[in-house]
């Protein structure tokens, strides 16, 4: 897990580092520590890198992975996220001046702390094509809820791309003309792996939604699911194993709030 508070702190050490090896007379680099101490994020120009705002799924999920691995020092997981948000290389990190290290360093603290808010979107852009969200959990196909139940099973963070392709339809014309177009199981993966390229804050905002929905949905169900799992043969323990797979999945939703876990 990174320490947020060292974000300053390991910024500088990435400074030091920088500007040691380049900046070689005395003076110079007196001059640059008081620059860094008053002013330590400068603006800058021509640095393109992501904001929150405008994080995608993929950059998301990959940033959570970095977060959550704990065998990486938290000097290398910021640099690696640097390199998620800029999509520079290692190398082409460290070659940034301070300025603009410390400006992205203090957006990834933002990504990492700041609650996630947004509001859940009746159509979506998937690929360059219009696509509906289904919020009624009731109207969804067997094969959708089978989809949706295996992915909860693993990782929802990891999964998010893959649940919200289950929940999702495309629509064709517009106004009367507008036709919305049968779910087909054989286009998952083709537009789970677009829904990568999307606007996180836009696709957590309606998987959130729609799971909550869907656990109460389930937790509403629970006494005529024991009623058929009963009928089924089994005993209360199998039935309380079996009802307590359809409900593990929702316990992930809390941590979709905010990376902090």
């Amino acid at each position: 897990m990174t320490n947020i508070n060292l974000l300053p702190k390991l910024a500088i050490t990435h400074g030091l580092k920088i500007f040691i090896g380049s900046v070689t007379s005395e003076p110079g680099f007196l001059l640059w520590l008081f620059l860094w101490f008053n002013f330590p994020v400068l603006p800058f120009k021509g640095m393109k890198y992501t904001t929150f705002d405008t994080l995608t799924v993929r950059q998301y999920q990959q940033l959570y992975a970095i977060h959550t691995d704990k065998e990486t020092a938290d000097i290398d997981k910021v640099i690696q996220s640097v390199c998620v948000l800029t999509g520079l290389s290692e190398r082409g990190v460290e070659q940034l001046s301070v300025p603009e290290f410390n400006k992205i360093s203090s957006e990834i603290a933002k990504i990492f702390s700041k609650e996630i808010k947004g509001e859940p979107k009746t159509f979506i852009q998937i690929a360059g094509k219009r696509h509906g969200v289904i919020y009624q959990p009731a109207t969804l196909s067997t094969g959708q809820y089978v989809e949706i139940q295996t992915w909860m099973q693993t990782n929802v963070i990891e999964n998010l791309h893959k649940i919200f392709a289950s929940i999702v339809y495309e629509v064709k014309g517009k106004g009367i003309f507008k036709k919305r177009l049968k779910y087909n199981s054989d286009n998952h993966p083709v537009i789970s792996e677009a829904i990568l390229d999307c606007n996180f804050i836009d696709v957590h905002s309606s998987c959130v939604f729609f799971l909550k929905l869907w656990r109460d949905s389930i937790k509403a169900l629970e006494p005529y699911l024991a009623k058929e799992l009963k009928a089924k043969g089994m005993n209360p323990t199998q039935i309380q194993t079996a009802l307590k797979s359809y409900l593990d999945g929702f316990t992930m939703l809390n941590g979709l709030q905010t990376l902090k876990t």
